[in-house]
């Protein structure tokens, strides 16, 4: 049982020494007002001659604010005691263990959040490393690349590679055809997604269950490769970009996350549209869309990421060089490097001087895009994929 407060321990609890403690650097603020409120309800009265009522109960308080005031003299964490009145002195706990007690809370919760930050943070740095590496490399000498010196930091510095990169001209072709790739089939599969999610999450769109099945149905056991190819190919798309735009207009995963979001919108919202005149396609534009925000800034992002990554579409249905995305250009440029150097006599050696530096330049550049527009859509995935599911 702790010990009671004794005379000499409200005296050593004045005006002066409860705040110098509360502003000790291991307390927090909540638990420096806590100390004021113990100073101020507890053990100042103890200095002055009082009755049992008069420090368990406000004068003039009823019987529910009386039970109140006794309740707010428990310590957090303390064994419950009983009322005041009941005893006529109340056990309390000696002052100097109440400050003890709250200093080492406060030290607890500061080595828990050291540690918790402490994890983070080297989880963070493992995650990042090879990205520095990569970049390490992208700018560092070829000799100590092959020697495997190079780490996190670059080793003789150099912008060789990356003004390889920028004199050759096949590079900046293939990124400005993912750009457009990007571009044109994000916009084209935002757009199907719209329309396709927003009927489909009416309750009185008729046949919407047996059309959901046969999405469904889809998703799970999506066509076979060589069936695939052969209607790219009759209906002409060989060797051009709609070959990687047409075929994937519309993601059954994300066109499932807008509808439930769509499904979660306060149906008030289109009655009241509804009766002062708009129609589906104005309910759309004017409401529906203003209002799903954030998941359509999600979708956008996981559509814009995986076009700039399109790699096997690219491989089967795109022939013309000069139609190749980045991320195939990337391929034939590491293989030809790769042969090359394996192939090469002792005089070669010399003009195939930092091919290393070049694959991780190259590697840098490409990511750069998404790198740019990570940032500013992060904040949407939590919120968006989160309202998006709450209703299947």
């Amino acid at each position: 049982m702790d010990a009671l407060a004794t005379p000499s321990d409200c005296a050593r609890i004045s005006t002066h020494n409860v705040p110098v403690l509360a502003r000790a650097p291991y307390v927090r603020r909540r638990e420096a007002n806590h100390l004021r409120f113990l100073h101020n309800r507890i053990w100042r009265p103890c200095s002055a001659p009082s009755s049992p009522q008069r420090r368990s109960a406000r004068p003039g308080a009823s019987d529910g604010q009386r039970s109140r005031d006794v309740s707010l003299l428990q310590l957090p964490g303390a064994a419950q005691t009983t009322p005041l009145d009941a005893v006529g002195a109340q056990a309390l706990p000696n002052p100097v263990q109440a400050i003890l007690m709250v200093a080492s809370r406060s030290f607890r919760f500061r080595l828990e959040s050291i540690l918790i930050y402490l994890g983070l943070g080297l989880f963070a740095f493992i995650a990042v490393t090879p990205f520095l590496h990569t970049i390490a490399r992208s700018f560092s000498a070829e000799a100590p690349i092959l020697r495997g010196e190079v780490n996190i930091w670059p080793v003789g510095f150099s912008f060789d590679a990356y003004e390889r990169l920028i004199i050759g001209g096949t590079f900046w072709l293939a990124y400005r055809n993912s750009f457009l790739i990007t571009t044109s089939a994000t916009l084209v599969q935002m757009i199907m997604t719209i329309l396709c999610a927003y009927p489909l999450s009416r309750t009185y769109l008729p046949g919407r269950n047996i059309l959901m099945t046969l999405i469904v149905f889809q998703m799970i056991f999506p066509p076979s490769l060589i069936p695939f190819y052969l209607t790219v190919r009759e209906v002409g798309l060989i060797d051009s970009w709609g070959s990687l735009i047409w075929p994937y207009a519309i993601n059954t995963f994300n066109m499932i996350v807008l509808k439930s979001y769509f499904q979660a919108l306060p149906k008030e919202l289109e009655e009241s549209a509804i009766i002062d005149g708009a129609n589906d396609f104005r309910v759309l534009i004017h409401i529906m869309l203003p209002l799903s925000v954030p998941v359509l800034l999600t979708l956008t992002l996981f559509y814009v990421v995986a076009n700039w990554n399109l790699f096997l579409p690219a491989i089967f249905f795109i022939n013309d060089g000069n139609k190749q995305p980045l991320q195939v250009i990337l391929r034939d440029m590491i293989w030809s490097m790769q042969l090359a150097t394996q192939t090469a006599s002792a005089d070669d050696f010399e003009r195939l001087a930092g091919m290393e530096a070049l694959k991780a330049s190259s590697v840098i550049i490409a990511a750069i895009p998404m790198l740019v527009a990570y940032p500013f859509f992060q904040r949407y995935f939590i919120k968006g994929i989160l309202l998006g599911a709450i209703k299947g």
